[in-house]
């Protein structure tokens, strides 16, 4: 059996958050010393610029033996970014600009208070009425 433990940082969240998500939140500092694999999950923001930089990173020289090893996997901050991943995110985008301009919410709302605003579903309503969407 292989055991897992989560560890999160986040500076927003709560621990009953983390929790919630079957994670620990912990310090950033605490989560790269106790960590095997780290992964950054947010958006590039002046604020989570250089979030990770060489110094916390401990930045390993180049000809340092771990780079050799088989089990060892070096990738760039774009490692998900695959051709079906721009495709699904194009296919999304579009999807939500046709919901729109039917008259429809579209889907992954990210701020989703919007929507009950009565401006917003007057907007919405007109498209609707444009299109003859019910």
């Amino acid at each position: 059996m292989i055991f897992v433990k989560h560890l999160a940082y986040d500076p927003y969240a709560t621990p009953e958050m983390a929790a919630a998500s079957g994670a620990e939140l912990v310090e950033l500092e605490s989560l790269l010393g106790a960590s095997d694999f780290v992964t950054i999950n947010c958006a590039l923001t002046l604020e989570t610029h250089h979030l990770l930089d060489a110094g916390r990173l401990g930045n390993p020289p180049t000809d340092d033996p771990i780079f050799s090893l088989p089990n060892v996997i070096c990738a760039p901050h774009a490692l998900a970014w695959t051709d079906e991943l721009a495709l699904g995110n194009g296919r999304s985008a579009c999807g939500s600009v046709l919901a729109v301009a039917a008259g429809r919410v579209p889907d992954n709302v990210v701020n989703g208070e919007v929507l009950d605003s009565p401006r917003w579903r007057e907007k919405l309503a007109r498209y609707a009425e444009r299109t003859g969407s019910p």
